[in-house]
């Protein structure tokens, strides 16, 4: 009796939770023309615009693509219920008759999925592809991780047993029992899927393996408390679940066997009341406190064996420790000055907006604690918003030019470039609209008699292409007070140098010294390589076949590409 008053009450604070929240809506663009692809489980909603001339260079592609990536969409949606639920078991009878929505959005330069089961089962999916900065994954099809990953929560959360599926018929899709699961749970059953049934997935990235190393390795694991949510303020921050849950998911099918992983979901939502330690140790046997630390103890011996093979090389490249702000530091670049080269790099901290800083190589000690008088003090460009690509500088050392993830027209998010004088600290904005990121100037010994070029990565739902833009003198000469207005590049402005429709993904590109070529990385087939691209619009050079290649840079004498 006292167990049914608990669950009694639990049912209810939880009815009483859903009812008061507050839901925040998503704002559409309403010049957008929605339609419909059905498919036997799936409905795929993907829009037009009605007035796409008068939406600028950004959006010339999309009307084109979007019907056929919506076909491709439903296909691998399809392919992923029938994967997803021979694991999870099939949903009640009921929820056939209501088809889950896709909305496939391209608002967006930054890559994110969305999943819901009330009031409706929704998958909000952005075309934007990850970068290696915005998610540490290798995939095939962004699309197959990313819908794996998002239905693998739907088909989650759905599952019922006994009391909860009676309660289930009453109260709806409110009832949600696997949801109380902690977050780390949750999240890495999904990565657990997106690794077992892609190409890639998390499950296998090399970098949450580094992660994960080097808190064995120092022994500073987070706790169960810090894993259980996206609030961390302190490295790893909102992707603690991700990395620790993954991992704590796989090493249970690992020691225990698969069937236990779904056998605790089923134990789970049949007693939700009881706890999640409950049904651990139900079906492993161990509480959670004891699992958590055969797992710990488990990582530090298999890291520090890879330590001690590490080590016992030969000829290792000695290197010393610039920074010390335990987050992102990235894209270094050279800069000259009047008191020697300094390294110009990005930084991206959760305490902060990112940041453009210097730092002087030469000095013995480290750079100063990431404090809010360091960045106001030290920074060259205090906000740069998104991580998600790099900043060059100009040959003469006097510019940068960045880009910048801004809003646009209210109902958009894309990346625009902005230019930086170093000489006055002013800063003028390029374009609008334009979603370009990663621009590199073109060399000054070109011996090129133009005005000033660069070239930068466009995306263009969900496909990347590199794209030549000429600026005018008036755009890159100093910025003072006096400059009140923006020069915007126009579409006259932009010379597109490829032409790739099929989810190519673009990274950093560089010239050469002689401004006849362009190196880029690029992920294309389920493989980041290395090419080079002569400004004859030739594809020229593959470097590199079947590795993770995301940086690159051409050595001075022009003689070879150096990548990492």
């Amino acid at each position: 009796m006292r167990k049914k008053i608990v669950f009694f009450i639990f049912i209810t604070s939880l009815f009483i939770l859903y009812a008061t929240m507050v839901v925040g809506a998503v704002r559409y663009d309403p010049s957008l023309n929605w339609q419909v692809l059905e498919s036997p489980h799936f409905s795929v909603y993907f829009s037009k615009w009605q007035n796409n001339e008068e939406k600028g260079e950004a959006f010339n592609y999309n009307n084109y693509n979007n019907e056929k990536l919506a076909q491709q969409v439903a296909d691998i949606a399809e392919e992923t219920y029938h994967q997803i639920n021979a694991q999870l078991g099939s949903p009640d009878m009921h929820q056939h008759l209501q088809k889950i929505a896709i909305i496939m959005e391209d608002f967006s330069d930054y890559a994110l999925g969305f999943a819901t089961s009330f009031p409706h089962r929704v998958i909000r999916l952005s075309l934007t592809t990850s970068t290696a900065k915005s998610f540490d994954m290798k995939f095939k099809s962004w699309l197959k991780m990313v819908i794996t990953h998002e239905y693998t929560h739907l088909a989650h959360f759905e599952m019922t047993s006994g009391p909860t599926t009676a309660l289930r018929a009453l109260f709806g899709q409110i009832l949600t029992p696997n949801a109380l699961q902690p977050i780390w749970s949750t999240e890495g059953l999904a990565v657990y899927h997106e690794t077992k049934f892609t190409t890639g997935g998390r499950g296998i990235d090399s970098r949450y393996d580094m992660y994960l190393r080097m808190a064995a390795l120092e022994d500073q694991f987070n706790t169960l408390d810090q894993i259980n949510g996206y609030y961390l303020t302190t490295w790893p921050d909102g992707t603690a679940p991700y990395i620790y849950g993954q991992s704590l998911v796989h090493f249970i099918a690992q020691k225990y066997g698969e069937d236990k992983v779904i056998e605790l979901s089923e134990v789970f939502c049949e007693y939700p009341y009881l706890g999640f330690n409950y049904a651990l140790k139900k079906v492993i046997g161990i509480d959670l406190e004891e699992f958590y630390q055969i797992w710990k103890d488990n990582l530090k011996e298999k890291y520090q064996l890879q330590k001690q093979k590490i080590l016992s090389q030969k000829n290792l490249t000695p290197s010393r420790q610039l920074t010390e702000y335990h987050y992102w530091v990235d894209y270094p670049r050279w800069l000259s000055t009047p008191v020697g080269d300094q390294i110009v790099v990005r930084v991206s901290t959760p305490h902060s907006y990112p940041f453009i800083q210097i730092i002087d190589p030469l000095l013995s000690s480290l750079a100063p604690p990431l404090t809010d008088s360091t960045i106001k003090n030290q920074s060259l460009i205090k906000r740069t918003y998104g991580r998600d690509s790099s900043f060059d500088i100009s040959a003469d050392g006097s510019k940068i030019i960045f880009a910048k993830l801004d809003n646009y027209e209210r109902f958009y998010d894309f990346y625009d470039l902005y230019l930086f004088d170093l000489k006055t600290e002013k800063e003028v904005r390029l374009s609008k609209g334009l979603r370009a990121r990663d621009p590199s100037w073109l060399p000054a010994n070109s011996g090129k008699k133009v005005n000033p070029q660069i070239v930068a990565v466009i995306n263009q739902s969900g496909t990347n292409n590199l794209a030549l833009i000429n600026l005018a003198s008036s755009q890159t000469s100093s910025i003072n007070e006096d400059r009140t207005t923006d020069l915007l590049i126009n579409k006259e402005n932009i010379v597109y140098l490829t032409n790739f429709r099929d989810g190519t993904q673009i990274y950093q590109p560089s010239w050469s010294p002689q401004g006849d070529r362009i190196a880029f990385s690029a992920w294309r087939q389920g493989y980041q390589d290395i090419y080079v691209l002569n400004l004859d619009l030739d594809l020229d050079l593959d470097l590199d076949l079947d590795n993770i290649d995301h940086a690159n840079n051409f050595s001075p004498d022009n003689s070879d590409n150096n990548n990492n």
